[in-house]
């Protein structure tokens, strides 16, 4: 989220190359490369250090976010070997991070593009549809969407409306990460403006901590959300059963 050294007369704005569907957001994809090469130094630099049976500070900071994230997977899925725990703890980490660069001076939040959270959304959604494959086959993975209810006419009806979910679902899944973060930093510039030379005071006291809990709680609906649509989208029922549900 933005420090006060960033606000301008467009604090929101971001500076773009080329045009229409090719622009691209200069600050976002610098700023998503930092966050991702920041990433890369702090697990080199832990797993160089980690001194199993005796961990640090950083140690342990890590893995206690690692142990609340295998919870949760363990919690929503249970015993079924779909691989996802690495993938949501480095998608937890990357998200986390993106959200609190907008603390630094000269750094915008990459989650305050909607390209970045939509991007994300789709590749959570994406998951979700290929886990889903895998544990019903291809057959089941269709059928699903038509077996609500015994009816025919109710079966065509639910499943386009179980089909249109899933469009949805990417989309909401961005928008509410990115007008979380993108209000933030929106009000962060308003109080800039109305407390004058008190802000640093306040955003000190008041605000930053604020945001890095903003940032931290947004970062784990996210994840638990994918985890939800994944724990979701592998369910097996009894009506998939001989529809090649289960392949792995």
């Amino acid at each position: 989220m933005l420090s006060a050294s960033q606000v301008s007369s467009e604090p929101l704005v971001h500076p773009i190359i080329g045009k229409g569907l090719l622009a691209i957001n200069v600050d976002t994809v610098r700023n998503s490369v930092v966050v991702a090469v920041l990433l890369v130094i702090i697990g080199v630099v832990v797993r160089t250090q980690m001194r199993p049976g005796k961990p640090d500070g950083l140690q342990n900071l890590l893995e206690y976010f690692v142990s609340a994230i295998r919870g949760l997977v363990r919690q929503t899925l249970g015993d079924r070997p779909i691989r996802i725990l690495p993938i949501v703890i480095t998608m937890f980490a990357f998200i986390f991070t993106c959200n609190l660069i907008g603390l630094v001076p000269g750094f915008k939040s990459p989650t305050n593009d909607v390209n970045t959270t939509v991007a994300l959304a789709f590749f959570a959604i994406g998951l979700v549809h290929f886990f889903s494959v895998r544990a019903r086959g291809p057959v089941g993975y269709v059928k699903h969407f038509f077996s609500m209810v015994n009816s025919p006419i109710g079966r065509v009806l639910l499943g386009v409306l179980e089909v249109f979910q899933e469009f949805v679902k990417p989309f909401t899944l961005a928008l509410r990460l990115y007008f979380n973060i993108f209000v933030g930093e929106l009000l962060l510039a308003v109080i800039l403006v109305l407390l004058g030379f008190a802000s640093p005071i306040f955003n000190g006291l008041f605000w930053i901590p604020f945001s890095v809990f903003i940032g931290l709680i947004q970062a784990f609906i996210f994840v638990m959300l994918t985890i939800s649509y994944v724990n979701q989208g592998t369910e097996v029922h009894d009506d998939l059963e001989g529809s090649g549900a289960g392949a792995h």
